[in-house]
């Protein structure tokens, strides 16, 4: 590990367990002295404390980065990193330019940092412009790459950002959309997949029916028929062998088979295949 150094790059004092004058340029140190890193000087690394060698890491010009440091400030040098500006320029003329070409009464194409651009909601709807042109804004991307930001630096609104080299695609449609050539899409009905876990029904298979209070009646039925969706089963038909009348069809009710137009508050329970008969 190196030795401290201080804010001009000059290495502090090492003390050993006594006093006493250090020796010149720290290449012999006796135990118990104190010994004296000359940053001019390379001084050789040793672990041997027994025999009174000296401790001292090797210093050399790397461990002194703090003098260049504080002459960077003072004459007035780029001490600190400063952010990339934004792109001015693209294959073909300038940004600002071709931005400005896509119009901006419906979208509207904005720098975003030093590699990318942005779409927005245009004069007409800045808050939600872009919505409606999703599904066209998440595939102009090249190689898909496409980005909805909903909260961009700078307090600005929300949008999809892309790198420069998407640039002329993007202004190309931009451009489109606030002429009236790509027409907004009509607005649709969201959808949504749901699904349950339930017993597969299987022909010839015991289904107790139970209802009343606390479900303490029960009616016995068989599968006669299914009724199937590709390889789900969707509704099962279901007979009586004590009365050749009571037939009933089941199918799938918020996540629960229910015999189909009861209204009497009832539980359906399948059992085994290999199960007692009627």
């Amino acid at each position: 590990m190196p030795p401290p150094v201080d804010a001009l790059g000059t290495a502090t004092t090492l003390v050993g367990q006594g006093g006493g004058p250090p020796p010149i340029s720290g290449a012999q140190a006796q135990p118990g002295q104190m010994f004296m890193v000359n940053p001019a000087v390379s001084v050789p690394y040793s672990s041997n404390y027994s025999s009174g060698q000296a401790s001292g890491p090797v210093l050399s010009t790397s461990y002194l980065p703090a003098q260049g440091r504080a002459a960077s400030y003072t004459s007035g040098g780029p001490s600190v990193p400063q952010a990339a500006p934004w792109k001015t320029q693209v294959s073909g003329g300038d940004v600002q330019a071709k931005m400005a070409q896509a119009g901006s009464n419906i979208l509207k194409i904005e720098p975003y940092t030093a590699k990318t651009f942005i779409v927005r909601g245009g004069a007409s709807d800045p808050t939600n412009g872009t919505k409606p042109f999703k599904e066209a804004l998440k595939n102009l991307g090249e190689n898909t790459w496409t980005l909805f930001i909903s909260r961009p630096k700078h307090g600005q609104g929300a949008g999809w950002c892309y790198r420069y080299t998407d640039l002329d695609k993007v202004v190309e449609y931009v451009s489109k959309v606030n002429t009236g050539q790509i027409a907004k899409p009509a607005p649709t009905i969201e959808t949504q997949r749901v699904s349950w876990e339930v017993a597969k029904p299987q022909k010839e298979q015991v289904v107790l029916m139970k209802y009343g209070d606390n479900f303490s009646q029960v009616a016995k039925y068989r599968v006669s028929d299914l009724i199937r969706n590709g390889w789900m089963v969707i509704g099962a038909t279901l007979y009586n062998a004590a009365d050749p009348n009571d037939v009933k069809t089941i199918v799938i009710i918020n996540g629960h088979w229910q015999v189909f137009g009861l209204m009497v508050p009832h539980q359906m329970e399948f059992q085994l295949l290999t199960g007692p008969g009627l």
